[in-house]
């Protein structure tokens, strides 16, 4: 008889189109097949109903529970009310120019505590179904720990650790950010330390965290078959892609940075237009509505044709884990341009890297561009990236590492 495993995540699985719903799916797809797993989640709409409609015809052998947090109609006062608050809400902005890290912080800095229905609900599918094992996924369901009966084996998937985000973002050394820093540090691993095993995606997050009094396992994800997509390299070259959206303030952080300090100043010197796949606000999209070799696509259903003759750009700066549109593009034979910390996991120690190209100025990243008018140097970089990410993520062995952690858990009385 299989045993039985709950996974938890805020975040659905399906559809593959951000990189937290890649690397849950990857592990669903595989691991149905030697458990009997049972995903849960929170939905609060219609359209969320229809992904988990999607994610059970993609996998018919998951088990699927989820806990609907209904949306009541607001009352007229209701309406009102919040419609002060907001009006209050732009008057604050205006009298006091909260830095939008800030505010990142700020509204980042602890996930929400649960509320007791869906306690109720997750002690009561959990006393019925009685599983073995409880995995929970990224740093919102943190706080279910503690929720949980102490006889479960429980095991944390840390796909990004916050405050190694925070700690990188907070350049400027700002003592109140600091302070919001410490505080998120002592939460998370104090509640890290409640599990029986803690899941990262590289060697760098798991020294980061070191002090934490658990085993720390290195168990990354590759990429689903159906988004490898491109079977030959491109010939020639002539665009830069970026994948990404807003909300994720890393990514926000860093294609700014690149636009504003890298791609604009030499916009004279790179003939090749730079085309944004992703959500992004209209602040941005008009504040580099005046280059025209800046482009923005919105989502992208099908991102094939954007893959023919590009360079994948990856310009972050802050974050942890593995960047799921680096590996994306090795696997699909596009050349990458990154910065070093943006590679993390994915450069062998002590090793000149030939599959990704590294930039940490704007003028590195010009030479760099400099070699591209030799189309041979990015069919190399193409190639070799293919070629790493066949050697280094194969499924097989992906799989392997992460059954080995859930083995040793529930083996280890």
């Amino acid at each position: 008889m299989q045993k039985r495993v709950l996974v938890f995540s805020h975040k659905l699985p399906y559809p593959l189109t951000q990189g937290g719903a890649i690397a849950q799916f990857f592990f669903l797809e595989k691991l149905v097949k030697f458990y009997d797993i049972t995903f849960c989640t929170v939905v609060s709409n219609e359209n969320q109903k229809n992904n988990l409609k999607s994610l059970q015809s993609k996998l018919p052998d998951l088990n699927i529970e989820f806990y609907e947090r209904k949306i009541q109609k607001r009352t007229l006062l209701q309406v009102i009310h919040k419609y002060f608050l907001r009006v209050k809400a732009r008057i604050k902005k205006i009298v006091k120019n909260t830095s939008s890290l800030e505010k990142e912080m700020q509204n980042n800095i602890l996930p929400a505590l649960l509320d007791k229905k869906l306690f109720d609900f997750l002690n009561d599918l959990i006393s019925k179904k009685s599983f073995d094992l409880v995995q929970f996924d990224f740093y919102e369901a943190l706080v279910l720990v503690p929720a949980l009966p102490d006889n479960i084996k429980k095991v944390f998937v840390h796909h990004e650790i916050r405050s190694k985000r925070n700690e990188l973002l907070n350049k400027g050394n700002d003592k109140y950010l600091d302070y919001l820093i410490n505080c998120e540090e002592i939460f998370e691993n104090a509640l890290l330390e409640k599990f029986d095993s803690v899941i990262v995606f590289n060697e760098e997050d798991k020294n980061y965290l070191k002090d934490i009094n658990k085993p720390v396992h290195i168990s990354a994800f590759g990429i689903p078959e159906e988004l490898i997509q491109k079977k030959e390299t491109s010939q020639e070259f002539k665009k830069f892609i970026f994948i990404g959206g807003e909300f994720h303030y890393p990514n926000k952080e860093g294609l700014e940075w690149f636009l504003d300090t890298i791609f604009i100043p030499n916009y004279n010197h790179i003939d090749w237009p730079i085309y944004i796949i992703g959500y992004w606000s209209k602040n941005i999209v008009d504040k580099y509505s005046s280059n025209k070799k800046i482009i923005f696509c919105g989502y992208v259903s099908d991102l094939n044709e954007f893959y023919n003759e590009s360079v994948m750009i990856v310009p972050v700066l802050s974050g942890s884990g593995i960047r799921t549109k680096i590996l994306m593009s090795l696997a699909n034979k596009v050349p990458v341009f990154s910065t070093e910390f943006a590679s993390e996991g994915l450069l062998l120690n002590n090793e000149v890297s030939n599959h990704i190209s590294l930039f940490n100025s704007a003028s590195e990243f010009m030479e760099i561009f400099s070699n591209s008018a030799n189309n041979e140097f990015l069919i190399s970089l193409a190639n070799n990236g293919f070629e790493f990410y066949n050697n280094h993520f194969h499924k097989s062995t992906l799989i392997s590492n992460r059954l080995k952690v859930w083995e040793d858990v529930l083996h280890n009385s």
